[in-house]
């Protein structure tokens, strides 16, 4: 069963992405299975925290998380009895962390008993769609959604939040308006085909080599989310590179296997999925010893429209990476790092854990 979750600014694209997708996978033999979103439900049932009758906001998202963990929980329930099955969610549960402050949505957790780490693996894969209110203001509209209120202004403010929640999982990934909307949709649907190992067009990964001391530090940690990362590659077989990722965000620690292999245009497919402790430490006795573990400081932080993790080793240097449809020219690298050619630095992870042998 797999668990993908669409979210966005208001007028993102995600009602057509979400019955586009569903076609698309059924056709594929897949049974998909849809949440919808939470907040429009209940607004939409007089549940609001606008307008004649309000509820306070944080009384709202209170409501909302309890009606999707409800919704979330009967959808798995059924999808569980189904051969691929897929659930798509029209939004997440982290989507409140964007309405309320930070006190306010930490104090909330703490009522229902929740932890924000769990809250972000209950996903497999969140696929961020750019509100046209950010780049594409005159087509911007309210008018295809009773439940949108948002003016253009706070449309773009949100979508920038909303994004914020998700920053640092596993797999994540934006999807903007550098294309026309059919083409947007069409992105977010090879992403999910990839994941699924289905033909697609694999996205772009670029990596930057950085040099710290000439960064301002300040902004970047000011502006990220940081956890630790303890990467060890695995023996590989049937053409498929596997390895194990031990991640510790805020003292909650995740764990990830990762699978990459070549499809028929030797194009790279990754794949991710959460595995508990136990299965953690059984993949770790099938180590590779020709590598050694990597342990990594990773920042992921957002920069104009795209998404960015930093990764720190032990030294002077740190690699940037960013995964975009887009071409390497219209990326626009954070002009607070300090970029600098790599010189013959290899800047891949495999290759920086190989044992080199005396």
């Amino acid at each position: 069963m797999r668990k993908i979750v669409l979210t966005g600014g208001p007028c993102s694209g995600k009602s057509t992405a979400l019955s586009n997708i569903k076609e698309t996978l059924e056709n594929l033999g897949y049974n998909v299975f849809i949440v919808s979103e939470a907040a429009t439900d209940l607004i939409n049932n007089d549940i609001k925290p606008f307008g004649e009758n309000a509820i306070s906001m944080y009384d709202f998202q209170k409501y909302v998380i309890d009606y999707q963990l409800r919704q979330e929980h009967i959808t798995r329930f059924k999808a569980s009895f189904c051969k691929n099955s897929i659930i798509i969610h029209d939004r997440g549960i982290m989507d409140g962390k964007a309405y309320i402050s930070n006190q306010e949505w930490y104090k909330l957790l703490d009522e229902m008993h929740l932890n924000e780490n769990d809250l972000l693996n209950r996903y497999d894969e969140i696929i961020h769609l750019v509100s046209i209110a950010c780049d594409k203001k005159e087509l911007y509209t309210t008018q295809n959604n009773n439940a949108r209120k948002e003016t253009t202004e706070e449309a773009s403010i949100m979508d920038e939040k909303t994004l914020n929640c998700y920053l640092g999982h596993h797999n994540l990934k934006v999807v903007n308006n550098s294309t026309d909307f059919n083409t947007k949709i069409n992105i977010v649907k090879n992403h999910i085909l990839a994941y699924l190992g289905e033909p697609s067009f694999s996205n772009k990964q670029y990596k930057f080599l950085v040099k710290l001391d000439e960064s301002d530090l300040d902004k970047l940690y000011a502006i990220s989310k940081i956890s630790i990362i303890e990467q060890t590659y695995l023996k590989s077989f049937d053409d498929v590179d596997y390895k194990v990722r031990k991640k510790n965000n805020m003292n909650d620690v995740s764990y990830y296997l990762i699978k990459k292999r070549k499809n028929g245009n030797n194009e790279e497919i990754i794949t991710s999925k959460i595995i508990n402790k136990l299965e953690y430490s059984y993949y770790l006795r099938k180590m590779d010893t020709n590598y050694k573990t990597i342990l990594k400081t990773r920042l992921s932080f957002k920069n104009d429209k795209d998404v960015f993790n930093l990764d720190i080793f032990d030294n002077n240097y740190a690699i940037l990476e960013s995964e975009t449809t887009d071409d390497i020219n219209k990326l626009k690298l954070p002009d607070f790092l300090k970029i600098i050619d790599n010189n013959g630095i290899c800047l891949n992870n495999k290759e920086i854990a190989k044992i080199k042998k005396k």
